[in-house]
């Protein structure tokens, strides 16, 4: 299956860049100024694929995890809260990215 270029999140579109450098620490980075979700090369398609979620729900939570650390709640509360919050983008990002989420989940 080939792997997209692009995700749009919210209002905002992501270029996807499959990096032929050396694996880092980490799999992959979201870059939130340039736009720009890069993802180290694996063996293991499915790590590909794992990383390009993982950098999706760092867009997904920016600016969220501040907002629900700060209220003065349990943790039952916060989780909600965060599930609340996030749970339209995610879903938007799906619908929105019919290629994207063939990929991820065939």
């Amino acid at each position: 299956m080939k792997r997209p270029e692009f995700v749009t999140i919210g209002p905002f579109t992501y270029e996807i860049y499959y990096s032929n450098e050396a694996v880092t620490e980490d799999m992959g980075k979201t870059d939130w100024v340039n736009r720009k979700i890069t993802i180290w090369p694996s063996i293991d398609e499915t790590v590909v694929k794992e990383t390009l979620f993982h950098e999706i729900e760092h867009v997904v939570l920016e600016g969220v995890m501040e907002a629900v650390a700060a209220c003065d709640l349990d943790i039952y509360r916060k989780e909600e809260r965060l599930v609340r919050l996030t749970s339209p983008k995610f879903f938007q990002t799906f619908r929105d990215n019919p290629a994207v989420t063939k990929y991820l989940f065939g």
